[in-house]
């Protein structure tokens, strides 16, 4: 992870923050490494940790959330966002809204936000091309329809509040963060 972060802030454009990406079970390999190895880590670095953590509908998405400000990465970040994955649903119907959990996380200085769907047509199709939301948008990639790409751009219109919630306030450049197949409406976009 070090080494990944070096030559990330070596890179040229280096990224202002780290985006510590917590989308369900990631938490239970992410969370054990945060005051050993991230916070040290990024103090060294003098980076700022922002966790952008996705809630689902059901009761245990707000229990890992709470388990992860009290034992983990979001315990230890400088923001934190509990975000609504609208995919999932009407975020006033996810047990999130009236849980302890919920008044736990806020009461500990932290924030939410919400994640739009983006169609699954067109989640399909860039799954797995390479790039960013904003290079699909303009048409980088031969491979999507002005319409596709139309809808992308109302995406990120949407999406922009959480990114700028997570960048604080800069005008972000969204970085599609690629992970595990099959779980695009479960991850975040970089966007600093």
């Amino acid at each position: 992870m070090g080494t990944l972060l070096e030559q990330a802030l070596s890179a040229k454009n280096a990224p202002t923050h780290v985006i510590v990406n917590l989308p369900g079970g990631a938490a239970s390999t992410v969370d054990p490494l945060a005051a050993d190895l991230i916070s040290p880590l990024a103090a060294a670095l003098d980076l700022e940790i922002v966790t952008v953590f996705l809630i689902g509908p059901e009761l245990e998405s707000a229990q890992i959330a709470k388990q992860s400000l009290t034992e983990g990465v979001a315990g230890i970040s400088n923001r934190k966002i509990a975000v609504a994955n609208l995919k999932m649903g009407d975020p006033s119907r996810f047990a999130w809204t009236t849980s302890n959990e919920r008044k736990i996380w806020l009461a500990a200085g932290g924030t939410e936000n919400a994640l739009p769907a983006l169609t699954a047509r067109v989640m399909d199709k860039v799954r797995d091309l390479p790039g960013s939301f904003s290079g699909f948008e303009v048409g980088q990639t031969g491979d999507l329809s002005i319409v596709e790409r139309s809808v992308i751009h109302r995406w990120r219109v949407a999406a922009d509040p959480l990114c700028r919630a997570a960048c604080g306030g800069e005008k972000p450049k969204l970085v599609f963060v690629h992970g595990e197949k099959g779980a695009l409406e479960n991850r975040f976009v970089a966007c600093c």
